[in-house]
């Protein structure tokens, strides 16, 4: 052992004990996350089940489930479902836009822009991530302000929503929704991961 130490049986109890301990902390923390994970999912979506949601869902539930994920006529049913999805989103934390949280970024590269980015921008005429000259500007909800307890009802949120298309994929989802929320390679890493365990691969 260096400096030649001997490990003595107090030593040995005293490690046991404090591993013990962190084991307490580790089972009290997890037992937070899985009870919050409980309510989510006894609770989930139960805002659809009530007005004005229900009438809006009763009428389009069967048209987005016949449309294409993002194609144009989806987009046309989710704007005419604004009133419903506005109370949905302002109800339910496993959506992005519960938070109202929106960042700029350009439309060629993906990357958000800070202030500093924007500065360059306005002043140069550039991005300053993908050199595109007068790149154009948009703002998009972000997963800022999200907890795992809420990526985690998302992401099977998510899957949920394509088994109801009947050309649903969640990794097409995945990859329309990088985009959509300005999600970083490796949250979506990570959402990938969780789909596949979810699946059981």
């Amino acid at each position: 052992m260096k400096n030649d130490i001997i490990v003595t049986e107090e030593l040995i109890q005293n490690s046991i004990a404090d591993t013990m301990a962190h084991k307490q902390n580790v089972s009290l923390f997890l037992n937070k996350v899985i009870n919050q994970l409980h309510d989510r999912s006894d609770n989930h979506d139960n805002s659809k089940m009530e007005q004005p949601e229900l009438d809006i869902f009763a009428i389009y539930g069967p048209k987005l489930k016949d449309s294409t994920y993002g194609s144009d006529e989806y987009r046309v049913f989710l704007k005419e479902m604004k009133v419903a999805l506005d109370h949905h989103y302002g109800e339910n934390r496993h959506h992005p836009e519960f938070f109202n949280k929106k960042e700029k970024y350009c439309n060629i590269c993906s990357i958000g822009l800070d202030s500093s980015a924007m500065r360059i921008i306005k002043h140069f005429k550039e991005c300053p991530n993908c050199k595109t000259k007068n790149p154009k500007i948009e703002e998009r909800y972000t997963l800022r302000g999200m907890t795992l307890v809420d990526l985690l009802e998302m992401i099977c949120d998510w899957k949920a929503a394509t088994m109801r298309h009947i050309d649903g994929d969640i990794y097409k989802s995945l990859v329309d929704n990088k985009k959509r929320f300005g999600i970083s390679d490796d949250l979506y890493e990570i959402l990938l991961n969780t789909v596949k365990m979810i699946e059981g691969e």
